[in-house]
């Protein structure tokens, strides 16, 4: 095609087509079309498995676990809990001092009862006993150092703090998002088409938003470990005596004498759900009920 067309003199064509680049060719070292699309098809089958195993609890229960039909100290139970009830999640099972099976679970300590042969076991949660007969109450003597000790082991610090993660962790979760991964690996796709200022702009933009929104997830979570109640010094009767123990201390079955701090005019703190033993008091119950004005409380004796 050149040549004739340097033979019929039209300069300006023989220029154009000479200016024309030739079509690229493969590379002879690239393999061929389907070696690429089987590394392709199984990096990405790696990715989605290993991606997988962190967006569905089930999912790595099924890859990294086996169904057992014991229950034994050190076990890995998957707990699934009641429709919009939470999340399901993956708990260790360990040995209290009484040699109960326990695990936790949504921050509440549950009891793993092994069952037989025919039966895998099951999974009920530790509530404190507060059914009992007035007189029961009535006659409380406290709490000894054994009973102290087991029932922290049970029921745990008398506290509700959010578990506040670092920012690391955040950001992985966010990075490892399905979201956050489609958009990754459509990056990918455009750097393959040579789209590589499109590309990092907006993989710069992923990481950002990315970060902004884990940092907001902490302040979020600071804000609420704020507005719980600070640890207070009460007086408890255990051992057959009165001694300071923190709020965060306290115990089911725990007798506390609660009155106004001296030389305070701040009103005293509840520190938990209480029972009225002796004496009477006014409680602000509106943070609760929503009731504007104070109520009596009379004791059971």
């Amino acid at each position: 095609r050149v040549q004739a067309a340097l033979a019929g003199g039209d300069d300006e064509s023989a220029l154009e087509l000479e200016a024309e680049s030739p079509p690229k060719l493969p590379s002879p070292y690239l393999p061929s079309f389907w070696a690429c699309f089987a590394l392709f098809g199984l990096a990405a089958a790696h990715a989605l498995i290993m991606l997988s195993t962190q967006w569905s609890i089930s999912f790595r229960a099924f890859m990294f676990f086996h169904p057992s039909s014991r229950l034994k100290e050190g076990s890995t139970v998957l707990l699934v809990p009641k429709k919009h009830r939470g999340k399901p999640e993956l708990v260790s099972v360990r040995r209290s001092l009484r040699g109960e099976l326990l695990c936790t679970f949504q921050r509440q300590t549950f009891q793993c009862i092994p069952g037989d042969a025919r039966d895998a076991g099951q999974v009920c949660a530790v509530e404190c006993v507060s059914a009992l007969p007035l007189r029961d109450y009535c006659a409380a003597d406290g709490l000894d150092a054994a009973e102290c000790a087991n029932l922290s082991e049970l029921h745990g610090p008398n506290t509700f703090d959010i578990p506040l993660p670092t920012f690391g962790e955040l950001y992985k979760e966010q990075l490892s998002s399905p979201i956050a991964v489609f958009q990754l690996f459509c990056c990918v796709l455009w750097m393959l088409d040579e789209y590589w200022k499109y590309t990092l702009f907006t993989l710069g933009m992923i990481l950002i938003f990315e970060a902004t929104t884990a940092f907001s997830r902490i302040k979020n979570m600071q804000t609420l470990r704020g507005m719980s109640n600070k640890a207070v010094p009460v007086l408890a009767f255990r051992d057959g005596r009165w001694s300071a123990v923190l709020s965060t201390a306290l115990l089911p079955r725990d007798i506390i004498s609660l009155r106004r701090p001296p030389n305070s005019t701040e009103p005293a703190t509840v520190p938990a759900d209480l029972l009225l033993l002796r004496g009477r008091a006014v409680v602000n119950e509106s943070s609760l009920t929503g009731e504007s004005v104070p109520q009596m409380k009379d004791a059971l004796a």
